[in-house]
């Protein structure tokens, strides 16, 4: 039951991940076109739109870290889960 629910949490994080990814990439790239236009340019839109467009990418790229974190986590408790067999200065 808790592989499912951790499946789940999983799915739901990467879904939140991509949707925030989109919003920051469109609102960087406005931000970028804002700061061209000569009637709304106002100080900073030029850095809010590369920050947008950064904060796409760590977005973007933000499930497969949380992928490889819990592949390497499985792996550690794989490694030091008790052995039947083995005497027990060896686990």
């Amino acid at each position: 039951m808790s592989q499912e629910g951790l499946t789940t949490g999983g799915t739901v994080a990467a879904a939140v991940m991509y949707v925030l990814a989109f919003v920051c990439f469109i609102a960087g790239v406005w931000a970028l076109w804002e700061s061209r236009n000569q009637q709304t340019r106002t100080p900073g839109k030029i850095g809010m739109g590369i920050a947008g467009l950064v904060l796409c990418g760590l977005f973007a790229t933000g499930p497969k870290w949380v992928n490889k974190a819990a592949n390497t986590l499985l792996a550690v408790r794989q490694q030091s889960a008790p052995r039947p067999g083995l005497p027990v200065h060896w686990r």
